[in-house]
This record gives C-alpha cells, structure tokens and sequence, in this order.
C-alpha cells in the first residue's frame, strides 16, 4: 500500500526520529503527507525540533507547523484564555510546562547549551563564493567520536558555515581526501584545530597528518569550554546592529544535530545541575569555539562582551602556524 497521508498520534511521546523518516519516505512515494500531531512533552528531541525546523518559509520539509493552545477547544474551556480552569493551571504549573503543554509554545530547554539557536534565525542559504578564502575550523575526532571540519567563510561581519566534513570512524588521511573532494578546497587559507591535534595518541599527531597530506599546518590554542561557549553566544545573539552574525548552511546536518542534543547535565525535572555541559554531541560546537576565538579572541568579562583580545597568527612559508 501506498498511503496518501500517516498520522503520528501523539508525537511527543515517540521516541525514535526513526520513526518520522520511514513516515516520510513511505508516504513521499504518493506524493503524500505526514501528520505529526500532539502535545510537546518536552522542550528538547526531534518533535521540538521539527517545530523550529518547521517555521523556515521553503523548509526541506516542505511543511508547516500549526500550533493551537488548550483554550481554543471553546467546549471544554468555554471561557478562552480567560477560563477559571485555565488560570488555575496558570497558576499552579512550572511556567514553561504550562507554555509548552497548554498554551502550546515552543520553549526552548533549560538544559540546551545554545538555546539562542534557531533554524528560523540562523540556518540560511550560505553558497560558497569563489572570490573569498575558505578557514576550516576542525575538532579531529578519535575513535569512535565524530570528526568535524567546517568550511567557513567571512562576509563583512557575519560569519558563514558553508560546508561541512562530519563522519565517524575516520582516520585523518580519510578525512582530509572527502575534504579535498569539495569544491570550496582550492580557497582554504587556514585551518584551526583543538590544541589536543598537537598530541600524539601511539601515531603522528593531527596536526603533524594535516600539514603533511593537506599542506596545511593548522593552529591552536587552549579555549576552555566555558570561554568557547561564551564567545559563540555572542555571535548567535542579536550584536550591536541588532543582527546575528553567525549563519549556517543547511547542508552541515551534523552540526545542525548538535545543537539539538548539546546539553548540561540535569535533575529528574530537567533542572540543570551544572554550567559545564555533557562531554557528548559537541564535535562542532567544539570548532566553533576554536575558530570563533581564534577570530576575534576572547570575551574580556572584566569590561564587557564585546572588548575582545585578539589572536594574531604568522604565514611561514607555505603554511599558517
């Protein structure tokens, strides 16, 4: 069979993403549509995702999201917004659990690293021109972890991740051929890397593969992870002429999924329990940090956000050290 429209009853309680795309490639094969409908249990996983994802005109979803409070079913609320019974729940419930479960708003989780990530704000088109030089920042992942390199390129004051390599499983030599596979290549001028590329783990070291197979000798420095976070924050929020500086292509899935799943450790009632986030999912949220500091510096908190030390590196030769 070959259904026209699959409903997904209660959406928020389903775990598995799994489950949304074997809904669309079934129904996709008629030309038909996937329903997801259902209470937003949590703040965070696919389903509150999809409704960011959701709210971008010409998504790759080619959906909408429809959202409609508890109070617009006029017969068990016959009072609207205003109903006794909608204001005691006002009262007595935790005020996100009342915005997400009654009044049907997407609330960003306490938990999220980056809850100023939004696909309606910061995923946009981001082509790669052939006229300006390409800075890859990368986190060499070891196994099993993810690698990530992230094409970048600079246009005035905002920043655009315009590619990325994401994979699991691979050797450095693999990573850097899929990377000069890519049409942006022939434009790299820098590469940035954790400090930890310099470490040899029993074979050469990421940085020693990189400057040897790619020509090129990235640099580091030490970014604690709570520094990096907070000069990422800066770009994600709105600067000075009230526009965000940091871009994304939609083509970086790998990336775009850890904001997603990059979270602090919480209690049972998703309260978080410490400023420093789990050591899991953060692969590219990691480059980021080194590549953004590497950039425009530090955030100097001792006179505020937006004075920064800046990093300068030297051209040797061939390669940036």
């Amino acid at each position: 069979a070959q259904p026209d429209v699959i409903v997904l009853c209660e959406a928020g309680t389903i775990n598995s993403y799994s489950v949304l795309t074997a809904s669309v490639r079934r129904a996709t094969r008629a030309r038909g549509w996937v329903l997801a409908v259902g209470t937003l249990k949590d703040n965070y996983g696919w389903y509150a995702s999809l409704v960011d994802e959701l709210t971008v005109e010409g998504n790759a979803w080619h959906g909408e999201t429809f959202s409609l409070p508890a109070w617009a079913n006029l017969t068990l609320y016959p009072g609207g917004r205003d109903d006794p019974e909608i204001k005691r729940l006002e009262s007595i419930l935790p005020p996100d659990e009342f915005k997400r479960t009654v009044a049907a708003e997407r609330v960003p989780s306490r938990a999220l690293v980056f809850p100023e990530f939004s696909y309606s704000k910061h995923v946009t088109d981001c082509p790669f021109d052939f006229d300006l030089p390409v800075w890859l920042w990368v986190d060499p992942g070891y196994f099993p972890s993810a690698y990530s390199v992230l094409a970048v390129q600079f246009h005035g004051e905002e920043v655009w991740i315009i590619d990325e390599v994401y994979v699991n499983h691979h050797t450095h030599e693999q990573v850097i051929a899929e990377a000069k596979k890519r049409p942006w290549w022939g434009n790299v001028e820098r590469a940035v890397m954790d400090i930890a590329g310099k470490q040899h783990h029993a074979a050469e070291s990421a940085v020693e593969v990189w400057t040897a197979v790619a020509g090129i000798r990235p640099v580091g420095q030490k970014v604690g992870i709570l520094d990096g976070i907070l000069r990422h924050r800066t770009f994600l929020a709105a600067g000075s002429g009230g526009a965000v500086r940091l871009f994304h292509s939609e083509r970086c899935k790998g990336l775009l999924e850890e904001y997603k799943r990059y979270r602090r450790p919480t209690d049972r009632d998703g309260n978080p329990t410490s400023d420093l986030p789990r050591d899991e999912h953060n692969h590219a949220m990691k480059a980021i940090a080194y590549g953004l500091v590497d950039r425009y510096g530090f955030v100097d908190n001792r006179v505020n956000e937006h004075r920064v030390i800046p990093v300068v590196a030297e051209r040797q030769g061939s390669v940036w050290a």
